[in-house]
């Protein structure tokens, strides 16, 4: 079994994953800062040539200076539908994807189905950059309470993202990525270890 760490909480934090399956074992962290921030990881299993899998935890906090932190599961499908060829350079995938975000008096859950696409540009010495942008809709369920009574909201969920993974060893990647959401926009940056 193969296993990946990479960032991805969408539509609470930005997704940093690129559209073909992982190929080995690996970890990883990130740094988000929008109108929530903090640290995410994520574990990723290849499960065919084409799809995987995965459950990414969060730890977030409101910018408004609140200091109760916020915690996100989301667990997720990449299916690569379409892999690049010589005339058309490039790979698309399809994520469908679900979660839970709670926070003081805040529940929020959603279901989401992404797209995605990327593009390799090769660089000197195995190095490679992999630009990649993609957006979803879905249904997103919201609880809150607001002057001491419960709210509940149901609304459509949509999310755009854009970004880039720099493979600058065989085994170490940068990501980076900006995120924009019904639910958080952000700002992300992190790193991760193939094993």
């Amino acid at each position: 079994m193969k296993m990946f760490l990479v960032l991805i909480i969408n539509q609470i934090v930005p997704g940093f994953n690129v559209c073909e399956p992982v190929k080995n074992t690996g970890f990883g962290a990130y740094f988000l800062v929008g109108e929530r921030f903090g640290f995410c990881a994520s574990f990723e299993v290849r499960l065919s040539e084409n799809l995987e899998g995965g459950i990414k935890p969060a730890f977030l906090f409101k910018s408004n200076g609140d200091t109760k932190a916020g915690i996100g599961v989301d667990g997720n499908l990449n299916f690569l539908v379409f892999k690049s060829k010589k005339d058309y350079p490039f790979n698309i995938s399809v994520i469908p994807h679900t979660g839970f975000y709670f926070e003081e008096k805040l529940l929020h859950f959603f279901f989401l189905t992404d797209f995605l696409i990327d593009y390799k540009i090769p660089l000197e010495d195995k190095l490679e950059i992999i630009p990649y942008g993609g957006g979803g809709m879905g249904i997103g369920f919201e609880s809150k309470e607001i002057k001491g009574e419960n709210e509940t909201d149901v609304y459509p969920g949509v999310e755009v993202k854009l970004g880039f993974l720099f493979k600058f060893t065989q085994k170490t990647s940068l990501f980076s990525e900006i995120f924009i959401s019904t639910f958080n926009s952000a700002f992300g940056l992190g790193v991760n270890f193939e094993i």
